[in-house]
């Protein structure tokens, strides 16, 4: 949801440099990436066509890599999960995840929150100003910067492990495994500070209002006038939420 919009700008810069009037993408039916990147380039105002020849068809992971291993592109024939990763979230799929039924997910499947069992607790202090992190242990710090250092500080002792179904256009339910653990804690301790600091109100249209971004943002509907809608009414409802969190952190809990 959020690298899609990012490739697509890319995409579309390139082939408006080269004087294309195309842009394809192989995303079918069976993928969200489907209508993320569709909604992104026409979004980008590229005016020529674009698309995915596999719009209509739902071609399996399998036969994707034999197709692809045929024409020498063999790094994805012996991948066990399909797998995605930015700065903020890791996230796997398919393989032994395909059955939502029946499935056991193995340590080494896991990067981020991959158990260190000898690990001391940890005491970590965040700060927040207007409802944006700005320090770490009254340390001033940019957010692309706290986000990988969290990520280990946290992940180490098995934090930031989410499991879910995701809807995609065809109807069915995906089974996804991600892991977010710089995100699983900054957003507690968000909300620790938004209940000390908002009425009930503010608080649930709040919640409300974040339900309706994140749906503009996965169906590709980046910067869209509710996306930015949303966007404004959430950073005016967060002046003023501001303070810090402290927590104690293990193998059990951060708390």
């Amino acid at each position: 949801s959020l690298s899609r919009p990012i490739i697509a700008s890319l995409v579309v810069n390139h082939a408006r440099s080269i004087n294309s009037r195309l842009v394809l993408h192989t995303a079918n039916l069976s993928q969200n990436s489907l209508p993320r990147l569709n909604n992104s380039i026409k979004r980008s105002g590229f005016s020529g066509n674009f698309g995915s020849p596999y719009e209509c068809s739902v071609i399996s992971r399998q036969q994707k890599t034999s197709d692809l291993s045929k024409c020498g592109a063999t790094f994805v024939a012996d991948r066990t999960w399909s797998a995605d990763e930015n700065l903020w979230c890791r996230e796997f799929e398919s393989g032994p995840l395909e059955d939502p039924e029946n499935f056991s997910i193995p340590e080494e499947a896991f990067a981020w929150t991959r158990h260190i069992p000898a690990e001391q607790p940890v005491e970590i202090k965040l700060g927040f100003a207007d409802g944006s992190l700005v320090s770490i242990d009254d340390r001033d710090v940019a957010l692309v910067d706290a986000i990988p250092f969290l990520n280990n500080t946290v992940g180490k002792f098995g934090h930031g492990r989410f499991v879910g179904l995701e809807h995609i256009t065809t109807g069915q339910k995906v089974l996804e495994v991600r892991e977010a653990p710089a995100a699983a804690i900054i957003f507690d301790a968000l909300r620790h500070l938004e209940t000390a600091s908002l009425d009930v109100a503010s608080i649930v249209l709040k919640q409300g209002l974040e339900q309706a971004w994140s749906q503009e943002a996965v169906s590709g509907a980046w910067g869209s006038t509710i996306h930015q809608m949303c966007e404004r009414a959430i950073a005016s409802a967060l002046e003023g939420v501001s303070g810090s969190v402290s927590y104690i952190v293990d193998h059990t809990r951060f708390l």
